[in-house]
């Protein structure tokens, strides 16, 4: 009998260990809010970003208030924040501070990040696209019209993204930036290759720091 309740003891401890372990357990989230109500509050703070920031500090001590005033084991980190194709952010959050976080106000939805594979390096091929035929039917069809992929890095010295004889300047509604980064610089950037920005740190949160002397990192590959 006395054996029986030690392991129902041990089993019922080990149980609790298991969900605490998975409350703390932090993991990288998308999350989309509501544009409306966040344009309002943000004008306020002067940007969205101080908003996200301050959403942080919000869930943070909500969290903390739910488990009897212990702080989390990692405070939530603040990745990324969007407000051209959707309205929110990225970020780190525990289990516990994700639940938090559906509390506030414009909450709509948070995906859980993923690791992808790439599928391709011969885009067109993948696509089925066949020159003279379809999409790619005319030379002309490309004229003015900016173009953007993800890819798991660039090579700017490629023949592909020579800028000569193109004559067009870059289109006036361009918006973006050319980012500087490892082996890439600003005057990387032309006329045909308008703009980079690189977007790690979901990686990195997931897999560790990037070691750029591995191809497999460079790849985003596990």
């Amino acid at each position: 009998m006395v054996c029986r309740i030690s392991l129902l003891l041990v089993v019922f401890l080990a149980a609790s260990i298991s969900v605490a372990d998975s409350e703390d357990r932090a993991a990288t989230y998308v999350v989309h809010m509501d544009k409306a109500q966040i344009t309002a509050l943000a004008n306020s703070l002067g940007d969205s970003k101080k908003w996200y920031e301050a959403v942080m500090d919000s869930i943070t001590k909500l969290s903390t208030e739910e488990d009897g005033g212990e702080e989390a084991a990692s405070a939530p980190e603040l990745l990324y924040n969007y407000e051209t194709a959707i309205t929110g952010f990225a970020a780190r959050l525990s289990t516990r501070q994700l639940e938090s976080l559906h509390k506030v106000e414009g909450f709509l939805s948070a995906v859980p990040d993923e690791m992808v594979s790439l599928q391709t390096t011969y885009s067109s091929q993948f696509l089925g696209l066949k020159l003279g035929r379809g999409l790619l039917n005319s030379h002309n069809s490309a004229n003015d019209v900016i173009i953007g992929f993800i890819d798991s890095g660039i090579w700017p010295e490629h023949p592909s993204f020579e800028d000569e004889g193109v004559t067009r300047p870059v289109p006036s509604r361009w918006k973006g930036v050319c980012e500087e980064g490892t082996r890439f610089t600003a005057e990387n950037c032309n006329k045909k290759l308008v703009g980079a920005r690189a977007y790690f740190k979901g990686y990195e949160a997931a897999a560790g720091e990037i070691d750029e002397r591995r191809t497999s990192d460079l790849l985003g590959i596990p």
